[in-house]
């Protein structure tokens, strides 16, 4: 296998092409995130994003898209906002994890949502999630009639809950994409004030993070990547909505956003559903939900997607290190339920 290392906005039309048609292949890698489209705007709004062009006998099989944090550590394209990563490739092409990172000039390449069944990478995880999907392959009232019956109450639940937010805010409105300046800084201030609540780290703080979202919301390719902004209303109130990504059948519920006012009404719950009901309409089989298990998740997924974190580190000393931190955490995350304390480690992990 060769390798040759180009800044992402260095491919050429031909090289995009055939990465293009390399995920369009590839069911394992449908979701948006491992677009060509995806990398080229992150690199439209950050300098350090770098794609390795795996070659065999001089023509492009695969392609792996990372970001350089530093000088010889890279991570996923996007940190945080990458709901999934790896290489994008045929399953059947085989490469070394360790000289891919030589061949980038990276001692280490972090990661936190590998798709897991890259066996390239399988032993440098360290820990496995899984990554939540609503299938909708086989129609909405399919998909609807499932979650009934696995015997779940969602479904009753959401339509209780409806009834609640419409005797007090006026009848439900679902648009499926929305270009409202003022509305989609309305849904980040909403987001900013739950995730310092819940101990994370406020995205939106960080400049390149804060312009690769807005990038992605405008972002519309040839091959059918765009971003969009669905939201939902009651009456004359915004009560949800989300950044999201498309690209062919998928749909990804990427950042989403709620209005606190009305928590007691499960607005996740029932902007979701809404949005599947219109994705089906649109020609959407898959809305992924990413990774962290709430109930929200658990309740409406249909399917699920194996993801694993770790780090390739060639590095002796700090490899020793970052395995005994992820023991350690999947120690203590094992034994702690308690919101307030997951929320104290959270800050902690920050700090």
């Amino acid at each position: 296998m060769e390798f040759t290392v180009v800044k992402a906005s260095a491919l050429s039309k031909e090289e995009i092409s055939t990465w293009s048609d390399l995920q369009a292949d590839n069911e394992d890698l449908r979701n948006p995130c491992f677009h060509p489209a995806y990398t080229l705007t992150a690199s439209s709004v950050c300098d350090n994003v770098e794609v390795a062009v795996l070659r065999q006998r001089g023509r492009a099989v695969g392609f792996f898209p990372f970001q350089r944090k530093s000088r010889r550590v890279g991570g996923p394209v996007g940190g945080i906002l990458s709901d999934i990563h790896g290489v994008i490739t045929r399953p059947n092409i085989e490469f070394e994890a360790e000289e891919l990172l030589k061949a980038c000039g990276l001692d280490c390449w972090h990661f936190n949502h590998l798709l897991t069944s890259q066996m390239a990478f399988q032993k440098y995880h360290h820990d496995n999630e899984v990554s939540y999907i609503m299938d909708l392959s086989k129609g909405i009232e399919n998909y609807l009639d499932g979650l009934q019956r696995a015997g779940s109450s969602v479904l009753s639940q959401v339509r209780r809950k409806t009834r609640q937010l419409e005797q007090i805010a006026g009848p439900l409105r679902f648009r499926f994409d929305h270009n409202d300046q003022g509305i989609f800084q309305t849904l980040v201030t909403w987001k900013r004030e739950q995730l310092v609540k819940q101990g994370f780290a406020d995205m939106f703080a960080t400049p390149w993070i804060a312009r690769l979202i807005e990038a992605i919301r405008h972002a519309s390719s040839n091959d059918g990547f765009r971003g969009h902004l669905p939201t939902l209303h009651a009456g004359d109130e915004l009560i949800a909505g989300m950044v999201g990504m498309s690209c062919g059948t998928t749909t990804t519920s990427w950042i989403p956003m709620y209005n606190p006012r009305y928590a007691k009404q499960s607005p996740g719950l029932i902007f979701h559903v809404e949005l599947a009901k219109r994705s089906a309409s649109e020609g959407i089989t898959t809305i992924d939900l990413g990774c962290g298990e709430n109930q929200m998740k658990t309740r409406l997924s249909s399917k699920t997607v194996s993801v694993s974190m770790g780090a390739v580190d060639l590095r002796f000393a700090t490899s020793t290190l970052t395995s005994a931190w992820y023991g350690a955490r999947k120690i203590v995350r094992s034994q702690i339920s308690n919101p307030k304390t997951l929320q104290l480690l959270r800050r902690l992990r920050r700090a």
